[in-house]
């Protein structure tokens, strides 16, 4: 008899509003944000962090926002604030380990702009609507189609 494909289901994204819960183990390697750099396909030679790294295994709840056309990662925070608290951005990994394949309806945005690059730019990681991770600039253009991941009590 023949082997059957493997059917298992992999979880789509959350829709906008609807919350979901993570569990990060911010101990882990690979959670750490100096080496999340280097996870990301980035030199991190240069490269700082200046937010507040998650130690420790937590669980969550977080939802996706979306807020419309925001021209920096400043102007994101202030039209997230009303729907939760922004989230270290250590947090994508656990996202990415619960939605590990993209849906491609845009990018997943953690507004947390800790990463600073070895050229001084203050970075905040995402998820490209092909899945891969990556850093993106602060002051860089956000269009319409961004989700945004905001912690909810």
């Amino acid at each position: 008899m023949a082997e059957q494909p493997d059917r298992t289901h992999r979880p789509a994204y959350p829709p906008v509003g609807e919350v979901f819960e993570l569990t990060l183990d911010g101990d882990a390697p690979e959670n750490e944000p100096l080496e999340m750099v280097n996870e990301f396909g980035f030199n991190p030679s240069g490269w700082q962090y200046i937010g507040a790294a998650v130690s420790g295994r937590e669980t969550r709840r977080f939802q996706f926002v979306q807020v419309g056309y925001c021209s920096t990662v400043e102007k994101v925070k202030d039209k997230i604030g009303p729907y939760g608290k922004v989230p270290a951005g250590q947090w994508i990994n656990a996202f990415k380990a619960a939605y590990p394949e993209p849906d491609g309806q845009g990018p997943v945005g953690f507004a947390d702009a800790s990463w600073v690059s070895a050229d001084g730019r203050a970075n905040f990681p995402y998820v490209a609507s092909v899945g891969f991770l990556h850093f993106n600039y602060g002051g860089h253009v956000r269009g319409e189609d961004w989700r945004w991941v905001v912690q909810v009590s």
